[in-house]
């Protein structure tokens, strides 16, 4: 009876920590989200996310009202996403990371959809954003030389093609030795967040079935 209760606790436990994985994907195609962390249960954000949180909180919200009016859906990720990313924001402010300079930025999105700034934080901004585009135009440019292949991006592939290309140039540390986050990298493939991450979960979900599936070949010899 111990064990059955034991076991039924483990599947709730685990069904838990799933569902909240699948809600973190959901948002990855979220603006202020660079890329999600290994286990895809975890967002790991933009510079550009704390400095429009923190100032929200400034504005009067709490924290889960600054969260939310940022894209994040606090029903389905929980209030302590909301409180833990605030509490990091008033902690960046606090080390002074959100002075106005443009190395304090990422530009990742228009300056017309970030929160009110002075004008000095608005050149340091667009100075951020020049430097954002222009990466972006030079990754465009590129074909990858992966193991002796060259993939050719412009080329016309079907999704389930794509997402492979992205996870496998990824999987293999490319996007990291090239200085790439993750969400360039979707971008330069043609594929979104939330497909990336939830082709790369399925792959991992039917890795463990297949894992738990095996069983041992036992031969038979005869004599």
């Amino acid at each position: 009876m111990a064990q059955e209760r034991k076991k039924n606790r483990q599947q709730q436990t685990e069904a838990q920590r799933l569902a909240h994985r699948d809600a973190v994907i959901e948002h990855s195609d979220n603006k202020f989200v660079a890329e999600l962390t290994k286990n895809m249960d975890a967002f790991i954000y933009t510079k550009d996310f704390y400095v429009a949180l923190y100032k929200q909180l400034e504005s009067g919200m709490t924290s889960i009202e600054a969260y939310e009016s940022l894209g994040f859906d606090t029903k389905k990720l929980g209030k302590n996403c909301a409180q833990s990313a605030a509490k990091r924001a008033r902690q960046k402010a606090k080390n002074g990371e959100f002075e106005p300079k443009a190395e304090n930025y990422d530009g990742s999105i228009p300056i017309e959809e970030m929160p009110e700034m002075s004008l000095e934080e608005k050149v340091a901004y667009q100075e951020a954003r020049i430097r954002y585009l222009e990466d972006y135009v030079e990754f465009q440019k590129n074909a990858f030389h992966t193991g002796g292949d060259i993939l050719i991006l412009q080329r016309q592939e079907v999704k389930e093609d794509k997402l492979f290309m992205a996870y496998d140039y990824i999987s293999r540390g490319k996007a990291k030795e090239n200085g790439y986050t993750n969400t360039r990298v979707f971008k330069m493939f043609g594929v979104s967040s939330t497909g990336y991450y939830n082709y790369v979960s399925r792959r991992e979900d039917r890795d463990v079935v297949l894992r738990q599936e095996k069983v041992p070949v036992k031969l038979k010899f005869l004599y």
